[in-house]
């Protein structure tokens, strides 16, 4: 693999990656509120 190709290669799969995360950003985003959300109806102290 010359580092041209690689080059390109890594750039590409690194663009890949960052999509695929902003992606799932919102959904993460959702999750976690609704957790904190329950979280303030229990008892203090309680798991």
């Amino acid at each position: 693999m010359t580092l041209a190709s690689w080059e390109r290669r890594l750039s590409v799969d690194l663009t890949r990656a960052f999509l695929g995360v902003k992606a799932l950003l919102p959904d993460v985003r959702e999750r976690r509120s609704a957790r904190a959300d329950r979280g303030k109806a229990r008892a203090p102290g309680a798991r």
